[in-house]
């Protein structure tokens, strides 16, 4: 049973609070996921180099403003250089390569 406290503190945020506070929770998780080498480092979706796990975005194939039904989907949350996520706008075309790869 959730208890009253419980309730009271997420009833004083907004939706978008709310949405916010999910999304930072899948994003730590995807990259925890996504990670390798103890942790460390991840390999990038999109151009496969390895990073130190200081640059890993949580980088969204469909994206979380145009496709909000699959904004927490795992399946379409992959570990991301901020190169490739933020600068090439999730560079998009071997991203799909790559997540084909992976799904075999």
């Amino acid at each position: 049973m959730i208890k009253a406290k419980t309730i009271l503190k997420y009833k004083a945020k907004t939706r978008g609070q709310l949405v916010e506070q999910a999304q930072k929770l899948v994003n730590a998780f995807v990259r925890n996921r996504d990670a390798i080498n103890d942790r460390s480092d991840f390999v990038c979706i999109s151009c496969g180099k390895y990073k130190p796990k200081h640059q890993c975005n949580a980088g969204h194939y469909f994206s979380r403003s145009t496709y909000p039904s699959v904004r927490f989907d795992l399946d379409n949350i992959h570990g991301q250089c901020i190169q490739c996520n933020l600068h090439q706008h999730g560079n998009l075309i071997p991203c799909r390569a790559n997540l084909i790869k992976k799904n075999r």
